[in-house]
């Protein structure tokens, strides 16, 4: 799936569309960009979980590269842990 052809700023490439509303325009095309992005996520899910080599799926994961993506996890971020903060033993 090709994405080049969808940009999510057409300011400059406005031609014959009604600029009256120009932001429900913009949030259209946003949209349609984050389904494709899902789409193409699916996809690769697809191929990871197929019967093909492990050196296969990790050049898979290296291609698409989402893994920068995503937040690191913090276990004291929302008061998780609190309970076990005494400040007796800090």
């Amino acid at each position: 799936m090709n994405l080049s052809n969808i940009k999510p700023n057409l300011q400059e490439e406005r031609n014959g569309l009604d600029e009256r509303f120009p932001e429900k325009e913009n949030g259209k095309i946003k949209e349609i960009h984050r389904i494709l992005k899902n789409y193409e996520k699916m996809e690769m899910l697809k191929k990871l979980q197929s019967n093909i080599p492990i050196q296969d799926k990790l050049d898979i994961i290296e291609k698409n590269d989402y893994s920068s993506t995503y937040k690191p996890i913090n276990m004291k971020e929302g008061g998780l842990l609190n309970d076990w903060e005494f400040e007796d033993f800090s």
